[in-house]
């Protein structure tokens, strides 16, 4: 899966899916669309109005708001978020188009939902890193369900369970573990020995690359999942003789910085930062120093105002 990540169940990128082929479909069937019922296009009642459309397509499931633009629902295919904004930019950005494109979509999903999964397999377990408030709304919102399985990583960051699947990456819980017979130790393992292999060939195109500049990993859904692997950055971090930062702003986003020197942690931390503010799903802006005994957090102090530095002197 190199496309996108799901939070709860196989949904996120299936809703990608979704709003891209409701673009093209509008333009071949858009006069047939003409009577749809119109949808309102601030966020709340878009919000509302796409809930009320869900739970009449899904009369056997559960649909609730979450939020703005986020949906909980719960059918054959599993518990689930539903995350609206893709759909909701699309129809701020077409609002003659809006009323198609959401019938189009809440079809596309409803049947898609109705769909029970496949049985899982050890060969699908992955890792992902997550930030702790990620963690911690799934843990709320399946609390007294299961848990996520799930360790710290470094700093804010955790190290998650995944399945991988053919449109999309299911977050692994405490039941799903055991189905396979895995405590949750033993699943972060083996998703870790499953994905090993390709996260090396990622890292060496980035470590052939010359110091004193930036290097990303991007175009791939388990990018930042590389943090869990330190011992594959050590020949880069050799030649930048130990001078190796690294920042993962998305999950499909890992931006290197190899011997930048004394400003290279407010350098990768401006970049990390941008990066977050232009993510569909952000991960962190912190910055994390190699060593041979894992990643380390470097903590980058705060850019101060004009009047601030005035304030003090400086």
């Amino acid at each position: 899966m190199r496309a996108g990540i799901k939070f709860g169940s196989r949904w996120l990128i299936a809703t990608r899916l979704a709003s891209a082929v409701a673009v093209l479909l509008l333009s071949l069937f858009a006069p047939s669309l003409a009577q749809a019922e119109k949808v309102p296009l601030s966020p709340d009642a878009f919000t509302a109005a796409l809930a009320e459309r869900f739970r009449a397509a899904l009369p056997r499931g559960k649909v609730e708001i979450a939020g703005a633009l986020t949906l909980k629902v719960d059918a054959a295919a599993g518990p689930g978020t539903a995350y609206l904004d893709r759909i909701y930019q699309a129809c701020q950005q077409d609002q003659g188009a809006c009323d198609g494109l959401v019938d189009d979509f809440v079809a596309k999903m409803a049947a898609y939902q109705n769909t029970p999964p496949a049985p899982l397999s050890r060969s699908q377990l992955r890792v992902v890193v997550r930030p702790s408030d990620y963690v911690e709304a799934y843990r709320q919102a399946m609390a007294g369900k299961f848990e996520l399985v799930a360790a710290p990583l470094v700093g804010d960051l955790w190290l998650v369970g995944a399945a991988d699947e053919p449109t999309t990456i299911d977050m692994l819980n405490s039941k799903m573990a055991t189905l396979l017979k895995l405590s949750p130790d033993e699943a972060i393992a083996l998703g870790e020995k499953n994905m090993r292999d390709s996260v090396r060939r990622q890292v060496e195109g980035v470590t052939r690359q010359p110091v004193g500049g930036f290097a990303v990993l991007s175009g791939d859904a388990y990018a930042s999942s590389a943090l869990a692997f330190p011992d594959l950055f050590a020949p880069l971090a050799a030649r930048a003789s130990g001078d190796l930062l690294v920042a993962a702003p998305a999950a499909d986003t890992l931006v290197l910085l190899a011997g930048g020197g004394d400003s290279g942690p407010k350098d990768l931390a401006k970049v990390a930062k941008a990066g977050v503010a232009s993510a569909e799903r952000p991960i962190s802006a912190a910055v994390f120093r190699w060593s041979d005994k894992g990643w380390v957090e470097v903590l980058v102090p705060a850019r101060r105002s004009r009047r601030e530095a005035a304030a003090s002197g400086q």
